[in-house]
């Protein structure tokens, strides 16, 4: 989880600063310094720092120097050690900026460590996100407008802002994509199976359908899930190697499994027990993750994240985006994999986030065609699905229930796959 969002930005703006007469000196922990344009920080500022107050208030010279010792001050709360003063005196010398050693100082764990309260439970969902973000926005500006433009400390601020607005920005930005699950009653689930189901179903478990569907040239298996009834979903860990469908599946005790990410060794970021491992995102990579609470994060092919939201406790990623939001996805980057009928894996959530959708279509065989990218987003829009994202397809298109198997039928031999993705019964 993004920890401290906007933290910086917050002590920095409740911090007094104030000018000081041009012949006064500073004693700061064993480090005695000139003066030189400066910035003045409050008693209270540092408490317990170890800043020697002489006479009232300390003075903190100005330069890269003072610079650092602002950037301490206010966001570790401490003074720079002689060696941590020397080190960023040496690397803002070298072009370092002032926003990238706030933003070092931020991510530390020192900073991380202070306590301070994260925001981010609270903007889970995107309209609370929105009425955050113009609060604090209202507030910076109050802000702006009672304190004294100074040379150094202005810098210091001026970076720690622009690194608090960075995050607030990808605040937002997770708020909007994090699917917040309504749980739905078993009555309400059954009735939202039967009302999509047109082939022959079987009730494995209270919490999941199995449908199968033969005709029109297709074999399709469908597996609907209440997940709120479940256990949860699990992906394979990155260190276990490839192993086929259903054989990891089976030592967790999981009650089904489909293969995962399309496998180049991993075409996208995977997520096991909290552990980021695969690929990168790119531009036409999807995610879909579960956060420990049970919620969705989806995010669409064309959205490129430099990191995994930290929500995320098991996710895998595919491509193309299938659904998003309810509307069905035509952009498929002219990639002819999706123009042509082939074997498919889709993993999709209804609008509630409380049904979990598994599909797997067969295909290069006589009464198996297989799918395109269209005709599969179509068959996952008419089983009610709100978001989806298209996993590995053609030989390495596998399903797994427990008690029957590997319940669809291969192009070719069983194969082992780089993930999967399973879900625990009920």
């Amino acid at each position: 989880m993004v920890r401290g969002l906007g933290v910086c930005f917050v002590v920095l703006m409740v911090l007094g600063v104030a000018a000081v007469p041009s012949t006064a000196r500073v004693r700061t922990s064993g480090l005695e310094s000139e003066t030189a344009p400066r910035a003045l920080v409050t008693d209270g500022a540092c408490a317990g720092s170890g800043i020697d107050l002489i006479g009232g208030p300390a003075i903190i010279a100005g330069g890269d120097a003072g610079f650092v010792v602002v950037a301490y001050c206010l966001l570790l709360r401490r003074l720079p050690d002689p060696g941590g003063l020397a080190y960023w005196r040496a690397q803002i010398g070298d072009g370092t900026s002032p926003v990238e050693v706030v933003r070092t100082l931020t991510a530390s764990e020192e900073y991380r460590g202070r306590g301070v309260t994260s925001y981010l439970d609270a903007l889970s969902r995107l309209t609370l996100a929105e009425d955050r973000l113009q609060e604090r926005e209202q507030r910076a500006a109050a802000a702006r407008q009672r304190r004294m433009a100074d040379g150094v400390r202005g810098d210091a601020e001026r970076a720690a802002e622009q690194v608090a607005q960075e995050r607030l920005a990808a605040e937002a930005d997770l708020a909007r994509r994090l699917r917040v699950r309504t749980e739905i009653s078993k009555a309400d689930f059954d009735a939202r199976v039967a009302g999509r189901t047109t082939g022959r179903t079987d009730q494995v478990t209270p919490a999941l359908v199995h449908e199968q569907r033969d005709g029109a040239g297709q074999r399709i298996n469908i597996v609907y899930l209440h997940l709120s009834a479940t256990r949860g979903v699990a992906v394979s860990p990155g260190d276990r190697g490839r192993s086929t469908v259903g054989t990891w599946a089976r030592e967790i005790g999981a009650a089904v499994a489909v293969n995962g990410n399309w496998y180049a060794p991993y075409d996208g970021p995977a997520v096991s027990g909290g552990v980021v491992y695969g690929g990168t995102d790119h531009f036409y990579t999807a995610l879909l993750g579960f956060t420990a609470d049970g919620d969705a994060v989806i995010e669409h092919h064309r959205e490129v994240n430099d990191r995994v939201d930290d929500r995320v406790v098991e996710g895998v990623s595919g491509h193309p985006t299938l659904v998003h939001r309810g509307v069905v996805t035509t952009d498929f980057g002219g990639d002819p994999t999706f123009t042509t009928r082939q074997p498919r894996t889709a993993i999709g959530l209804d609008a509630t986030g409380d049904v979990l959708i598994l599909v797997t279509v067969d295909g290069r065989r006589p009464g198996a065609a297989g799918m395109t990218g269209a005709e599969t987003a179509d068959l996952l829009a008419g089983l009610g699905v709100h978001d989806s994202v298209m996993l590995d397809g053609g030989g390495s298109t596998t399903m797994w229930i427990e008690g029957k198997g590997v319940v669809n039928t291969p192009s070719g031999a069983l194969r082992a796959v780089g993930n999967q993705l399973a879900v625990f019964g009920d």
